[in-house]
């Protein structure tokens, strides 16, 4: 018989090929059976950050990963990432294109001015703390007293800006992106205007994405005045997005890909 396919959180509760359980505080939470099944799954789906990397311990496989769940919520494994990506990987994947960065802890944010000049962006090392543009010495003691680490990143010019989504290492949407940093909610015309440029870049993210085992995750990118693409940062992906043919929802599309067993 086949394996059975189990999920803790409830995004896939309606798709009849995964059997749902729950969140709970702690695995002891579960039956004796519920945890049978764990155990015997071939995949757990959504295991929350708090069962991924254990689940992952014990050889199950998870989606998303352990590691997956950790970028989404720190701009510090972020940047150690794309710091990592910053050099050839494996099967000659070339470096990710990304905005000089450095991370400061304690007496090290004394060289941040040795290092950026006014206008740069700071940020926390949580995914939740939002990226500061500080321009004077009085707004930088303010965010290096609020934030250890400090994340310092160069301001850079922006032409075309998008949110790609990846689930499963592949994109399924590049979602416009405002000025100021807002989805527009609609993804693939402005995708298409923006031509080959995006989609090479995308499949080199896609490449990296599988290598790393980074499987459902939404990449901010952007496009310079020089042409050149560059990978921001990253977040959990929007549930659902239009576009031309109607809503996409990401969670009915991940049921999708299990009821074709293509993941």
């Amino acid at each position: 018989m086949p394996k059975p396919v189990a999920a803790i959180a409830p995004f896939l509760a309606s798709c009849p090929a995964v059997l749902t359980l729950g969140v709970r505080a702690a695995i002891a939470d579960y039956s004796p059976a519920e945890r049978e099944l764990l155990a015997s799954a071939r995949r757990i789906f959504f295991p929350t950050p708090r069962f991924a990397k254990i689940f992952e311990a014990a050889g199950k496989n998870v989606f998303p990963s352990g590691f997956t769940y950790g970028l989404r919520k720190s701009r510090l494994v972020q940047e150690t990432f794309f710091q990592l990506c910053g050099i050839e990987q494996p099967g000659g994947i070339a470096p990710l294109p990304h905005p000089r960065t450095r991370i400061y802890f304690g007496r090290q944010k004394e060289a941040i001015l040795s290092d950026f000049s006014f206008p740069f962006t700071v940020m926390g090392p949580s995914a939740s703390d939002g990226p500061q543009v500080v321009a004077d010495t009085a707004r930088l003691s303010v965010e290096a007293r609020k934030h250890n680490p400090l994340i310092a990143q160069e301001v850079c010019a922006v032409e075309d800006r998008f949110l790609l989504v990846f689930v499963n290492c592949r994109r399924v949407a590049a979602i416009g992106k405002e000025p100021g940093g807002s989805l527009t909610r609609f993804s693939d015309p402005a995708a298409a205007a923006a031509g080959a440029g995006l989609d090479d870049f995308s499949e080199h993210l896609s490449r990296l994405l599988r290598f790393f085992r980074i499987d459902d995750i939404g990449v901010d990118v952007f496009r310079g005045p020089d042409g050149t693409w560059r990978a921001g940062s990253m977040s959990s992906p929007p549930v659902r997005w239009q576009t031309p043919e109607g809503t996409f929802h990401r969670h009915r599309y991940i049921a999708g890909l299990i009821e074709k067993e293509e993941i």
